[in-house]
């Protein structure tokens, strides 16, 4: 006789895959945490109607990566239906609810990244629901928590995390500054480690410049990404597509390989690869470039993008921006040196 039986869980290794395998370096957790507490502010933003400055504070105390913000926070309840249950998040539910498009999770794996570096993981919290009422998350493995009423805090979520030492690196501030500011760079919530802000504007958000001007800034801006070669020449990424950003001429080459394509991509503000390389057409040996968008798929890890249409048609973008930023480079060679 046939039966209807219930598949069942291993929750201890399951927990240990995703956990220990989902993502391919400590570093990750740093743009998972960061990520989080970026979405907290947005949250905070959407559903409080008291005006606030959103910030995010990195720091390092006594062996522990502070990660601090003051968004939305956490009620008891969501602690342990959102932070405590794997593959459920908060920013999930808003984007399916069409939420704001600046949201930047929605698998609500990111919080098990802590656990790829931390031996204790502690989270007081205070909710702008329940501004009167502050928990304390405790946790040692991502299987069983403690959870109590926290001393008094203003609204808003810090995450603590004790240092293993598979991550010690993390505890170096210069080493803990450069991950900021790949990751979390473009982000509009502002970032701050030891009193100083990382985050720049990109040049395609800002009010565009006279031509001079503009190309001046364009190429500053490659100099700060591009890490092997310098920058000779910017070539914008026109509209329409789904990306936005700049690609650039290197003026590097090698005897080993002819093809030094590199491009940047980022989500929602958010880095994914600094190798999206395959972007690019194969003919594109010595371009380089930075791309964002909100319409790429990531993967589960955040540390790739998904093979879809939408990626299909952003190749098709960056090739149209290199054949006509090619044709506008020809035809500024014959411009006058005082109007070009």
């Amino acid at each position: 006789m046939a039966e209807i039986l219930t598949s069942q869980v291993d929750l201890p290794g399951l927990m240990a895959v995703l956990g220990n395998h989902l993502y391919s370096t400590p570093e990750v957790a740093v743009r998972e945490l960061v990520q989080n507490a970026h979405d907290s502010c947005v949250r905070r933003q959407l559903e409080d109607p008291a005006p606030f400055q959103p910030r995010i504070r990195v720091a390092l105390e006594r062996q522990r990566l502070i990660i601090e913000d003051n968004g939305a926070g956490l009620t008891r309840a969501e602690i342990i239906e959102y932070l405590a249950t794997v593959g459920r998040g908060y920013t999930g539910k808003l984007r399916a609810q069409g939420g704001p498009s600046n949201l930047i999770g929605a698998f609500g794996l990111g919080f098990l990244s802590a656990y790829f570096v931390a031996r204790v993981v502690e989270l007081p919290t205070v909710s702008c629901q329940c501004p009167e009422e502050a928990w304390h998350f405790t946790s040692k493995g991502s299987e069983s928590f403690l959870l109590q009423a926290g001393d008094p805090a203003n609204v808003g979520t810090r995450v603590e995390l004790h240092l293993n030492d598979q991550a010690r690196a993390l505890g170096e501030v210069a080493h803990l500054r450069n991950l900021l500011c790949d990751y979390c760079g473009l982000l509009s919530v502002p970032i701050e480690l030891e009193g100083t802000t990382l985050n720049f504007e990109a040049p395609w958000r800002q009010p565009e410049a006279n031509p001079l001007q503009q190309r001046h800034r364009e190429l500053e801006f490659a100099r700060q990404f591009e890490r092997k070669f310098r920058p000779l020449c910017v070539l914008p990424i026109p509209a329409p597509g789904p990306v936005q950003g700049l690609l650039w001429i290197q003026d590097g080459w090698s005897y080993g390989t002819s093809d030094h394509r590199n491009v940047s991509v980022y989500v929602r503000g958010m880095l994914i690869s600094h190798d999206s390389r395959d972007l690019l057409p194969e003919w594109a040996g010595i371009i380089g470039g930075v791309v964002e968008s909100d319409h790429l798929t990531p993967t589960a890890s955040r540390e790739d993008l998904q093979r879809d249409a939408v990626y299909g048609q952003a190749q098709q973008q960056l090739r149209r921006a290199l054949v006509e930023g090619l044709a506008q480079l020809a035809e500024r060679q014959g411009e006058d040196p005082a109007q070009a």
